[in-house]
């Protein structure tokens, strides 16, 4: 039954906004999806620094090889742009 109860004009009370992770319609875990998001998010981060952190090794162990260190470079940092985009469009499609 849908009517004009305190949920406001054509809404039933019950679930009427859903989790919500804004200031006006906050739930009691409706940022919970959004923080685990953020949270996945950073330790993803944390694992893209350890494969640079080898490239920056290696590139500076063997002069030789600049030119794979280069393109393995920009191919982990491409690659750090595209996981932090897909972690936040994850993050914030859960409010």
């Amino acid at each position: 039954m849908t009517g004009s109860g305190a949920a406001g004009p054509g809404q039933s009370g019950h679930g009427a906004y859903g989790p919500s992770c804004t200031d006006i319609h906050e739930s009691v875990h409706g940022c919970d999806a959004m923080y685990r998001w953020m949270h996945v998010g950073r330790i993803g981060q944390w694992v893209l620094v350890l494969p640079v952190i080898a490239v920056l090794v290696v590139g500076l162990a063997w002069p030789a090889s600049r030119k794979v260190i280069a393109i393995s470079s920009w191919a982990l940092a491409a690659l750090a742009l595209v996981w932090f985009a897909f972690y936040m469009y994850s993050a914030y499609n859960t409010f």
